[in-house]
């Protein structure tokens, strides 16, 4: 019984943590802006080291599950493409635009209202009334937040997109891991995708021109921070994390990361705060907690 607790209060505080780590990467996304790497440089750095340590760590834990079915690179591949490729890119874009951590974040968690759209479209997943209720409320929490409203702390419409797609790339890759999320590890999903978002990032980044940045201090320091503490170490725990809890609680304990962001937004990123953002935040994080209530079974 005792086992039991621990392992379950072990596992809760692994999710906790990777999204606390995830909600600090504007800090290390805008050092790099400021070292001199555009954003698309950021999303090269990202997969290019953090599929080289997620392949160092399986290596040395689990060598053989690296073997995936031919089938499946299919799924990795889009996972990776269309998935990590455009969330990095997007959302890295986001924060350079907007300046901040909070919005970007936010913008990025959007990502269940993208993939409820999607089931009901291509898997034909009824659309319950919590769930309309829930992409009201998110749909009317990024209006408050953009200053559409008021007016007063508008953000701009180019980063508002970026963010927006950030969310939808990573309602992609959620979609496309879906098949084969049973079949293998996080980490092993997950080193697939970033190894193939490398190939697809990498050629339109220009990195390899500007490596002489990434040896700098600033520049090995913000990189290390943005690979190894957002996101390798991250996808671990949330591995961790999945094997004890549901997906449901994994999923709403994991909106630590836009609270963290806004906290981090707030207190180092020096950004602006008002009545109708606060409002647009709890009403997003609201729509995000209802899509993941549990749905009641019809009597037989």
């Amino acid at each position: 019984m005792l086992k039991s607790v621990n392992s379950k209060a072990f596992s809760t505080v692994c999710v906790i943590l990777s999204g606390i780590l995830w909600g600090i990467i504007a800090i290390f996304v805008d050092g790099l802006k400021r070292v001199g790497f555009s954003s698309v440089q950021c999303a090269a750095i990202r997969c290019i080291f953090t599929s080289l340590l997620l392949l160092i760590i399986i290596l040395i834990t689990d060598a053989k599950s690296l073997k995936v079915e031919l089938k499946d690179l299919f799924v990795f591949l889009c996972s990776g493409a269309f998935g990590i490729s455009v969330f990095s890119l997007c959302y890295f874009k986001a924060i350079h635009i907007l300046g901040g951590a909070s919005v970007p974040s936010l913008l990025l968690n959007t990502s269940p209202i993208f993939v409820l759209i999607i089931a009901s479209i291509f898997f034909k997943e009824k659309i319950t009334l919590n769930k309309i209720v829930a992409i009201v409320m998110a749909v009317f929490g990024v209006a408050c937040v953009s200053g559409v409203f008021n007016g007063v702390g508008a953000i701009s419409l180019e980063g508002l997109i970026f963010g927006i797609l950030s969310g939808l790339g990573y309602a992609l890759y959620s979609v496309f891991t879906k098949s084969v999320a049973k079949k293998y590890n996080p980490l092993v999903i997950n080193f697939y995708a970033y190894l193939f978002a490398m190939l697809v990032v990498v050629p339109a980044s220009g990195i390899f021109n500007d490596i002489g940045l990434l040896i700098t201090p600033k520049g090995a320091l913000y990189s290390l921070g943005l690979v190894v503490l957002c996101t390798a170490v991250p996808s671990v725990l949330y591995s961790f994390g999945m094997k004890n809890l549901n997906v449901s609680t994994v999923s709403v304990m994991a909106m630590i990361d836009p609270v963290t962001a806004t906290v981090i937004g707030l207190a180092i990123m020096s950004e602006s705060i008002s009545v109708f953002k606060i409002v647009g935040i709890i009403c997003v994080l609201t729509a995000i907690v209802i899509l993941n209530l549990p749905q009641k079974e019809k009597n037989k």
